[in-house]
């Protein structure tokens, strides 16, 4: 995991990030406050970025590859309730915010991932977006 401004591939991403659905409206401003705060990551086929149960609250948006939301039964069967790709966005936002999510966040193929957390008051970048 590394912070998008001290990744070496920093200015490829910041492109990638330009064109993503959600942030390709933010301000100049409000995209500099943003970036102090992504974490870059690489995760293989099958990689679990957030585990059902978990309290983690992030946004992540994807800047190489597709992940899955998945919810599974006692038994252990999932099913799929949603797909993102490149260019896309999943959250692990649940109603209430000590509530564990009730799904899993899974990498289905090869993917790099920019994460925003929401635990460190990075939220505060929302404000600038106006």
């Amino acid at each position: 995991m590394t912070l998008l401004i001290s990744h070496r591939n920093a200015e490829q991403i910041r492109n990638q990030l330009a064109r993503n659905i959600v942030l390709r409206t933010l301000k100049p401003r409000a995209f500099s406050e943003l970036e102090k705060h992504l974490t870059i990551t690489d995760h293989k086929k099958g990689d679990l970025l957030l585990g059902q149960g978990d309290h983690d609250m992030s946004q992540y948006f994807i800047l190489e590859g597709i992940l899955k939301r998945v919810v599974a039964n006692q038994e252990g069967k999932e099913m799929i309730l949603r797909f993102s790709k490149e260019d896309d966005m999943d959250t692990s936002y649940a109603r209430g915010v000590c509530a564990p999510r009730p799904y899993s966040i899974r990498a289905v193929t090869k993917a790099r991932v920019a994460q925003l957390p929401w635990s460190n008051g990075s939220s505060s970048w929302r404000n600038t977006r106006r």
